[in-house]
């Protein structure tokens, strides 16, 4: 998630102010999500603005300048994201089950061994410890082709969107391959019970139903 904030802040063609603007002044919307197990850059333009949209994309992800100058600005960001100063106190009420966010608790019981209970916006203290190496390295082992999707949906052409693609990310270059994740062993035994205390921030009730699938590296799953 910083990594994500952090290559929007400039690129080898676009200070940090014009990366937005390049694609809004044609009406376009773009913008990136991060996940538990993958981030997400989009872009959403009429078919006219196509190739400005592809130029944009490979822009931000490929020729992002990293300039570390910019790591300090964008961890205040996160920090504010995250509740601010006081997120500490929120995440203490979190933990005794105060209005806090039951999705948390409920992968923390599915998977007490594994880190998808984290939070993707990060903890006070990896915020804190994060630095221009880490980051760096992190982009160098996981952006590359061979662990990325590109997908083109609209009134565009297969022949055109081929030769986009080529043109726009050809010569992105190859890395090692990146292992996939270890599938997390999930809790066995009793049904999982959580309880909140306190009103939710939407105000609402709600219950989870769910049942353990193959997951995303199998054919079946869609």
């Amino acid at each position: 998630h910083f990594l994500e904030h952090f290559l929007f802040t400039e690129t080898e063609r676009w200070a940090e102010g014009e990366v937005f603007q390049v694609m809004n002044r044609l009406g376009g919307v773009n913008n990136a999500v991060t996940s538990r197990e993958h981030t997400t850059w989009y872009n959403i333009a009429a078919p006219e603005y196509f190739e400005p949209a592809m130029d944009w994309m490979a822009e931000v992800v490929l020729h992002s300048k990293m300039a570390e100058e910019h790591i300090e600005k964008e961890r205040q960001i996160i920090f504010r994201e995250n509740g601010g100063p006081d997120s500490w106190f929120i995440e203490w009420c979190n933990r005794l089950g105060y209005g806090g966010p039951s999705t948390k608790e409920l992968y923390k019981q599915l998977y007490p061994n594994s880190t998808l209970h984290l939070p993707t916006i990060g903890q006070n203290e990896s915020l804190e410890n994060m630095d221009h190496a880490t980051l760096t390295a992190y982009y160098n082992k996981h952006y590359v082709p061979n662990n990325a999707l590109l997908l083109i949906v609209g009134n565009i052409d297969a022949p055109s969107a081929q030769d986009a693609a080529q043109r726009y990310f050809g010569d992105w270059a190859a890395g090692e391959e990146v292992p996939w994740p270890a599938t997390p062993e999930m809790a066995v035994g009793d049904p999982i019970r959580i309880v909140q205390r306190g009103m939710s921030m939407q105000d609402e009730g709600f219950i989870w139903m769910g049942a353990r699938t193959d997951g995303i590296p199998d054919p079946d799953q869609w």
